[in-house]
């Protein structure tokens, strides 16, 4: 069934969300590839999110943002 609520939701291509309780990991991404995103690449809303390690992660050609943090995601300041 369509949710015309969610119509509007525009989503990353990885998307963490801790609105309906902390994501504290581990989650590891490793060897991916992200492209053509029509928005984010990666995204973390809402909540608590930490543990998600991101490893060889190649993102190529998104509409908007790279990476898009709305949280405070420890760790975030360390990409390399």
């Amino acid at each position: 069934m369509f949710d015309q609520q969610r119509q509007s939701v525009r989503a990353a291509a990885l998307w963490f969300d801790g609105s309906q309780g902390a994501i504290t990991g581990p989650i590891n991404v490793t060897n991916d590839l992200i492209e053509q995103s029509p928005f984010e690449a990666v995204q973390w809303v809402e909540g608590t999110v930490s543990g998600v390690s991101l490893s060889n992660v190649t993102i190529a050609c998104t509409s908007t943002f790279a990476l898009q943090e709305q949280v405070g995601v420890p760790g975030l300041d360390q990409l390399t």
